[in-house]
């Protein structure tokens, strides 16, 4: 036997119920974007308050390394400081880099101005553009590449001051993260870590500046 048409009233109430539906879906998953902002706005201020940690030059690395790895996927971090004299890059901390990034290797300028890491220094710039690695350049220059790698960031470790005659800019090292997977360090994600490495560059100046200070006081009381 055929089925009886459906009501006006029954046919209302299956539009009220999808609406109701597509009302709920739509909440939920505006819940769920809301709740991973605020997931990813709580590791954000931990990885923060992470850099009240560093006193010393020597704890830039493990915390900042510790920073990142809160904020994203991380399976190369560097951390390489300049010389007083802006000329020679020495590696002080490295995670997952391999033989050609050890610690306490040191890239000289001359040798290597078509790595990335003196581009970003030279530039100030936050490279390469959108954390890809498809060009597979080197570094800090010669055959340095990290080819195995498809996101990479490499960020210039600056601390900016304001001082009488208007900014005063130091200039410190570069830091060089580097995932397997793409598109990790694209958009806000690689702003993100360049802000927390920011910050970690002005606690390196504030630890080197309380060191040297100690230094001289030391020899003043000799």
């Amino acid at each position: 036997a055929d089925e009886a048409p459906w009501s006006d009233s029954e046919r209302a109430a299956v539009r009220l119920a999808a609406a109701k539906l597509c009302l709920d879906i739509r909440t939920a998953r505006r819940l769920q974007k809301a709740e991973r902002g605020k997931q990813k706005l709580d590791r954000m201020r931990a990885a923060l308050k992470g850099m009240n940690e560093i006193s010393k030059p020597e704890q830039v690395g493990p915390v900042l390394a510790k920073a990142i790895s809160r904020l994203s996927t991380m399976d190369v971090f560097v951390l390489a400081l300049l010389d007083d004299a802006g000329q020679t890059l020495e590696i002080v901390d490295a995670r997952g880099a391999g033989e050609a990034h050890q610690v306490g290797l040191t890239f000289d300028r001359a040798q290597g101005t078509e790595g990335i890491a003196w581009q970003a220094l030279d530039r100030a710039l936050v490279l390469p553009s959108e954390g890809s690695n498809r060009f597979k350049a080197p570094v800090f220059g010669g055959g340095d590449g990290l080819k195995d790698l498809e996101s990479l960031l490499v960020v210039p470790l600056r601390s900016v001051e304001q001082g009488e005659d208007g900014e005063v800019v130091q200039t410190l090292g570069v830091m060089v993260v580097g995932a397997k997977a793409a598109d990790v360090y694209r958009g806000t994600a690689g702003r993100d870590l360049a802000t927390v490495a920011e910050q970690a560059a002005v606690r390196l100046a504030l630890a080197k500046a309380h060191q040297t200070a100690e230094r001289l006081a030391t020899i003043d009381g000799l």
